[in-house]
């Protein structure tokens, strides 16, 4: 029955944020006590649920990438980036650039909508590297056919009855 099983999978979300929201009170404790080891986590951990709590409220709203609270995603994402990046810790490093790159995707209309730099394609190119260097090139792999599935989107091959040199 489907709505059974809607209804456990909205019990089993609820459940999941509980722990997470959990999770967050607990690395915010730890990362006064060592923010070397926990700031980055408790950013991308509060990004994350800032990213799942602001985009089921958003629903009703086709793009949601100019508010306020997709602001403060991105900034906790930067932040875990910059806290990954200032101890030296590069899978965390990839996975907070990963994760940024997707959020930018899942909440822009069009690549135009950022500088170079701050572009979805920067970010998901940022954690290919950092997965290299890492040497988890199973991982590394993925982000690069991610990456040119997202770079096919935005900027579609020419036609192959066109040819650029005529």
């Amino acid at each position: 029955d489907d709505n059974s099983n809607t209804g456990r999978r909205a019990t089993t979300n609820r459940q999941n944020l509980v722990a997470a929201r959990k999770c967050l009170r607990q690395l915010t404790k730890m990362a006064r006590l060592a923010p070397d080891t926990c700031m980055s986590k408790q950013h991308l951990l509060k990004a994350e649920l800032l990213r799942v709590t602001n985009h089921s409220r958003s629903r009703r709203r086709r793009w949601w990438h100019h508010t306020d609270e997709s602001l403060v995603t991105i900034q906790h994402y930067k932040m875990a980036i910059a806290c990954a990046s200032r101890e030296g810790i590069l899978w965390e490093m990839a996975l907070g650039n990963e994760k940024l790159s997707l959020f930018l995707m899942e909440n822009t209309m069009h690549e135009t909508d950022w500088s170079p730099s701050s572009s979805p394609t920067y970010y998901l190119g940022e954690a290919y590297t950092l997965y290299t260097e890492w040497e988890a090139h199973r991982k590394a792999d993925m982000i690069r056919e991610k990456l040119l599935a997202y770079q096919s989107i935005i900027q579609p091959p020419p036609h192959p009855s066109i040819h650029p040199n005529e």
